[in-house]
């Protein structure tokens, strides 16, 4: 057997013992009808190959060492905490491109056109010729 098969095998047998736990607190236990000799015997043989079973499994499930363990808990919190900062930067970065949406919105119509006629000013007063021209150019310019 390979070592992902015993852990899946082991797996399998805790997550059903603690469902069968918690399965068992949650109904009344029904009343106890007395086997037969055939159902005793029946009885007997599973229950010590249920045995046996668990035993192999229990012996081939690797031996997990407390400081491993308390590492792997550690490195897990410290995911979600990382995960946790990660959400958090996304939603700053979220505002700040929210934000420079706002900039190159504001710098393509208002100053995108201030730019437009300030050009269109410069160029009245280039085209200006009498002094009434470069009065109303120069007071376009300054608007």
């Amino acid at each position: 057997m390979s070592m992902k098969m015993i852990w899946v095998i082991g797996l399998i047998s805790v997550a059903m013992a603690v469902g069968l736990t918690h399965a068992q607190a949650a109904k009344p236990v029904p009343p106890v009808i007395p086997l037969s000799a055939e159902g005793e015997l029946l009885h007997t043989r599973y229950s010590e190959q249920l045995k046996a079973l668990q035993a192999e499994v229990a012996k081939r499930l690797p031996k997990i060492d407390e400081q491993k363990r308390s590492a792997l808990h550690e490195a897990i919190e410290a995911v979600k905490g990382a995960e946790a900062k990660a959400e958090a930067v996304q939603k700053s970065l979220s505002k700040i491109q929210t934000a420079k949406a706002l900039v190159d919105h504001a710098k393509g119509k208002w100053i995108g056109g201030a730019e437009q006629g300030i050009a269109k000013a410069k160029q009245m007063l280039q085209a200006a010729s009498t002094g009434a021209e470069r009065e109303a150019a120069q007071q376009e310019l300054a608007r």
